[in-house]
């Protein structure tokens, strides 16, 4: 397969959000000063992905993240 390697650029310095995600239990890969690489495990699970997406609304302060998070979980219940 082609794998899942993939790199995303930002407009902000990416070493102050891997720290505090880091501080969160979630490793994030910092490459570059602005890029973000993720290359996940082979047994990469969607809640995986979900909390990872959460955690970054949250940290690039995306205008409604709080909101998202909160009707997740309400669906997952």
């Amino acid at each position: 397969g082609l794998g899942l390697l993939l790199g995303l650029e930002l407009n902000v310095p990416m070493r102050p959000l891997a720290e505090q995600a880091l501080s969160e239990g979630f490793m994030l890969n910092s490459v570059q000063g602005n890029v973000m690489r993720f290359l996940p495990s082979f047994l990469l699970q969607r809640e995986h992905v979900d909390s990872t997406m959460e955690l970054l609304r949250r940290l690039l302060k995306v205008p409604g993240a709080e909101e998202h998070a909160e009707q997740m979980a309400a669906a997952a219940v």
